[in-house]
């Protein structure tokens, strides 16, 4: 499946332009307490996005993420509150499925995640299921065409 959800346009333009809007909002905001913290923030999160990219995944998919991840950063209330966002997008398995345990975690980037994860071995029957939930719900149009 890993495949799938590769893409064609590397050059990231979509990306690039949510990152300007994200930092330009920073500049006209009011006097923001967090603004270092926050450019800081916006700054690694746009390389992790534009690792993403460079790994070939879709543009649609990696913007979504960073789109979510950059809201949650511009309404953050506190410096730990943003280094929290920050963290990967990974679920907990409780024996049972796959569950968050930040609510700082976006399901588009755990896509991603089993996505690379799957490229260094199988997948556990588990975690090929979570994977897959995933595929269906972030790209459902896709997800459709596949499995006619």
């Amino acid at each position: 499946m890993p495949a799938f959800i590769m893409g064609g346009n590397v050059m990231g333009t979509a990306l690039v332009m949510e990152h300007a809007n994200a930092l330009a909002q920073m500049i006209v905001s009011e006097k923001d307490k967090l603004f270092d913290e926050r450019v800081e923030a916006l700054v690694k999160l746009y390389g992790r996005a534009e690792f993403y990219l460079k790994q070939g995944f879709l543009e649609s998919i990696v913007c979504e993420f960073h789109r979510k991840k950059v809201e949650m950063i511009m309404q953050a209330k506190t410096k730990g509150e943003i280094t929290e966002i920050l963290k990967l997008s990974k679920p907990h398995f409780d024996g049972n499925k796959f569950v968050y345990t930040s609510p700082y975690a976006v399901e588009e980037e755990e896509l991603l995640l089993w996505s690379l994860t799957s490229l260094q071995g199988p997948l556990r029957d588990e975690g090929y299921r979570r994977y897959r939930e995933l595929f269906e719900k972030c790209l459902p149009e896709l997800a459709e065409k596949l499995s006619a």
